[in-house]
């Protein structure tokens, strides 16, 4: 339990809320166009995600209206803005989650479904349970100016971010348990990266990757690789003298994906919830 629910300042909540809304507001969030072309080009819902599904039912069924979209884009969009700078930041984040949680069902709705988006999204499922506007946000500028001292230290902080730990580490290991059951050792034979490689040459035009399929060789290792960084990641858990070396892993790993497929962009969110594993409330902030 000690693990779970250590007493802290809530500072670590803070922050990683700042950094994982501030890079989904930033690099991340879903294009308005883009969902809006849906609507353009199809006149019914490939398979309907669950929130979606619900939604829709509610509704009377069928696909949203554009104005509907855009208000729904519009409400993620300005409590993302609130749940940054932290004002009335857990209704403001909660709003925050259901609304962006639909807005990637959405998207997902018309096939091509990935997985991306998940941790961000269960993270702001979470952060309304806790105290993350004790610190860095309007609202604790606010209890200031009221003349309310400072909070003592909580035990209610320090959950999410444990818990959006071992998200992270099951994910990684299903997807390497997943790649073993499905392909066997034989994913790790080169052979399959080589086809994954050509394909992401072909399609999207990157000779980069082309220029890597030829040597078996590196295949081979990046293979192994990505097997032993998905299947063990998850030692980051019970050794912290692990974290550097894992999370700087996982930087090259995803850096990887993107340079050597020109694609894989939105994994990059996960790189940006490695901040769940920084022990920041050991640094010494001064808030404004």
């Amino acid at each position: 339990m000690d693990w779970w629910f250590p007493h802290s300042s809530g500072r670590h909540l803070a922050l990683s809320r700042m950094v994982i809304v501030g890079a989904l507001l930033v690099f991340f969030f879903p294009s308005l166009t883009d969902l809006k072309t849906n609507l353009a080009y199809h006149d019914q819902f490939m398979e309907p995600q669950m929130v979606v599904a619900w939604t829709s039912s509610w509704l009377g069924g069928g696909l949203p209206t554009t104005t509907t979209l855009t208000a729904v884009y519009a409400v993620a969009l300005l409590s993302g803005i609130l749940t940054l700078v932290g004002f009335m930041t857990r209704p403001s984040a909660l709003v925050l989650s259901l609304s962006y949680w639909w807005l990637v069902a959405f998207r997902y709705s018309f096939g091509d479904v990935h997985h991306p988006p998940v941790p961000t999204i269960i993270f702001l499922l979470l952060i309304p349970l806790t105290p993350c506007n004790r610190h860095f946000s309007l609202d604790a500028w606010l209890r200031r100016r009221r003349g309310v001292g400072s909070l003592a230290p909580t035990s209610m902080a320090t959950w999410p971010l444990r818990l959006m730990q071992v998200v992270l580490a099951l994910i990684y290991f299903d997807s390497a348990m997943s790649k073993l059951t499905i392909g066997g050792l034989e994913w790790m034979n080169g052979h399959t990266l080589q086809a994954n490689l050509l394909h992401a040459g072909v399609t999207r035009d990157w000779p980069l990757a082309l220029t890597v399929v030829p040597h078996l060789g590196l295949c081979k290792a990046l293979s192994v690789g990505t097997i032993l960084f998905e299947g063990l990641f998850f030692t980051v858990l019970f050794h912290r003298r692990l974290v550097p070396f894992w999370l700087s892993a996982g930087v090259a790993f995803h850096l990887g994906l993107v340079v050597l497929r020109r694609g894989d962009l939105g994994f990059l969110a996960w790189v940006v919830m490695y901040v769940v594993f920084l022990r920041l409330d050991r640094w010494t902030v001064r808030e404004p």
